[in-house]
């Protein structure tokens, strides 16, 4: 119950990372990171860090 807990947290989070008044500090062409600039690099990284966080929480309730 408390790593749903922690995901269901983690998902705001997640929320308010990508929308407008958190994300405006990381909208910047530049860094590139590995080509990719730096403002797809931020939605990216939220993208893979949900679908680990899923696949945790699948995996620990699953056993």
């Amino acid at each position: 119950m408390k790593l749903r807990r922690g995901v269901f947290a983690f998902f705001i989070l997640y929320l308010l990372a990508v929308i407008w008044p958190v994300a405006l500090p990381f909208s910047a062409a530049e860094p590139f990171v590995m080509g990719i600039p730096f403002s797809l690099v931020w939605p990216i990284l939220w993208i893979i860090l949900g679908g680990l966080a899923l696949w945790l929480l699948d995996t620990v309730e699953e056993g």
